[in-house]
């Protein structure tokens, strides 16, 4: 997940490095219509030609991107910069009754404001084990239950109407207090968390990602 897709797509033409390659060639598509205003089948050749340098056969991709271009435009691309993060929410966090919970909660406010953002509703669709994860906080799923159990007895978040719908809102968002910090990367937020707090954590200078550093390495994560 990044905050600016269109950037990330730029990126990924620039260097050709990406996570996953099914996600990466769904953001290229999106950008190619939606930016670069490209039709059908010059979007196609232009995938093509990604999957090419990547010694992918079109034709296995064939269906999927025909499905992806025919979705592209349900889905615009965002293209914020950064996430503002306010005095009074950072206040909240500090009340959420534990370290390992304040990470949590700061990963669900950055979530939800850039949902906000972008529709004007707080909500976080995924409360699973992938958000626990870009909280730097795995849990297992009884204990994650428990967790956003207390969160809603506390109000910092809701449920969805439905109870089919996982889905949380938050609660606490307060943009009429001053915004004391941004965030421009999605990565490791419950690190970001703790270098708010005040606790030793470097920006990898190769790719930007937040990690905990030695004594013997303080510039690179360990993928780098």
């Amino acid at each position: 997940m990044v905050i600016n897709e269109v950037k990330e797509a730029e990126r990924i033409l620039e260097t050709h490095k990406y996570n996953k390659l099914s996600s990466a060639v769904s953001l290229l598509v999106r950008y190619y219509i939606q930016i670069k205003e490209l039709n059908k089948d010059e979007t196609k050749e232009n995938i093509k030609e990604f999957l090419r340098i990547h010694n992918e056969e079109f034709d296995y991709w064939e269906k999927s991107v025909n499905r992806m271009i025919k979705n592209a435009n349900k889905y615009p691309l965002c293209q914020i910069d950064e996430i503002p993060i306010t005095q009074s929410e950072i206040d909240t966090i500090y009340k959420a009754g534990s370290e390992k919970k304040e990470k949590i909660l700061f990963t669900f406010l950055v979530l939800g404001k850039l949902k906000w953002m972008r529709s004007g509703k707080a909500w976080v669709n995924d409360t699973g084990a992938s958000t626990f994860k870009m909280a730097n906080a795995e849990t297992k799923a009884v204990d994650r239950d428990f967790i956003i159990k207390d969160f809603k007895e506390a109000g910092f978040i809701s449920y969805a109407q439905s109870p089919m719908n996982m889905s949380i809102h938050v609660d606490f968002i307060d943009n009429n207090s001053d915004t004391i910090l941004t965030i421009k990367d999605l990565r490791n937020l419950g690190y970001r968390w703790l270098k708010i707090k005040g606790q030793r954590y470097a920006e990898c200078n190769n790719c930007g990602i937040l990690f905990k550093p030695s004594r013997m390495n303080n510039c690179y994560c360990k993928n780098c």
